[in-house]
């Protein structure tokens, strides 16, 4: 019997929003309910092109208004409205930023076969206060700001397809890259895709990852747009040229606290690819 599960990706759909959202000129209750609301069609469109059994729904951010997470109204208001994807109200994930997606794969790999179902997944990283403090870091540069929606599944494999973990050095870029290529080095065969981040920190990126399965680095194009980065690549790089058999993918995000993840990923011929452009105003 094998010992690991591997992950397959069944859909992903990437929604950009302009700084700053909602044009900026609305109460941030008024840019929560819009965030949810696109946060719920994203999710059905996404559910509408697979099928099988009810997934676990769950989104991570970096971003996202901490009180949105709380018992407040605001807070209420806005978890309420995501039941309407599942009929339950999702689990929110902040704590590892820019690599909580790696951590809730490695939570539902951990799972026992009776309790594992596929995941849906919400990347959103969109500031409803629109703080300056988001849109351009000093390590970072320009910041992107959007929604991912993830549709995967799991299948047997005797590969160990996750990684998560945390710096414990002072350079947490080297030693998250250093993790990286050894982790890419099991699986030889997966192209790479690491976070967007300004050409003299990719530079050194390339240095120490094979640079013949690089993906491009989009960080002129969309900014470091938090862990939505290497799921964008996917969708950028399937509009460019679709593979026509099942392509092996290893996708890696990085924190500023300093939480790293990665995975390996499959994507088939069958795998539903999109994004679109969302110019998010009150209805």
């Amino acid at each position: 019997m094998m010992d690991h599960n591997g992950i397959r990706l069944r859909a992903a759909h990437y929604s950009t929003t302009p700084y700053p959202f909602a044009g900026g000129d609305v109460s941030p209750f008024v840019a929560a309910e819009i965030l949810a609301g696109r946060v719920v069609e994203d999710a059905r469109a996404v559910l509408d092109h697979v099928d099988g059994e009810e997934p676990y729904f769950m989104l991570s951010s970096t971003v996202l208004w901490c009180n949105l997470l709380q018992s407040c109204e605001v807070g209420d208001m806005f978890r309420r409205r995501l039941r309407a994807v599942t009929s339950t109200e999702p689990p929110l994930v902040n704590a590892y930023e820019c690599a909580g997606w790696g951590y809730i794969f490695r939570h539902l790999q951990r799972l026992s076969p009776a309790r594992r179902r596929p995941l849906l997944l919400t990347i959103a990283d969109v500031d409803v206060l629109n703080l300056r403090s988001w849109e351009y870091g000093a390590k970072w540069g320009r910041s992107g700001f959007g929604l991912t929606t993830l549709f995967v599944d799991w299948y047997e494999s005797d590969e160990d397809t996750v990684l998560a973990g945390s710096a414990r050095s002072d350079n947490a870029w080297l030693e998250f890259g250093r993790r990286l290529a050894a982790f890419a080095a099991r699986h030889k065969d997966a192209r790479l895709l690491p976070p967007f981040f300004p050409e003299p920190l990719r530079a050194q990126l390339e240095q120490i990852l094979p640079k013949d399965r690089l993906s491009p680095n989009l960080h002129a194009t969309y900014g470091h747009s938090f862990g939505s980065d290497p799921w964008i690549g996917v969708v950028a790089s399937a509009r460019a040229e679709r593979p026509a058999s099942d392509e092996p993918i290893v996708l890696a995000s990085l924190a500023l606290n300093g939480y790293f993840c990665a995975a390996r990923v499959s994507t088939t011929p069958q795998t539903r690819l999109s994004a679109s452009r969302w110019e998010a105003r009150p209805q």
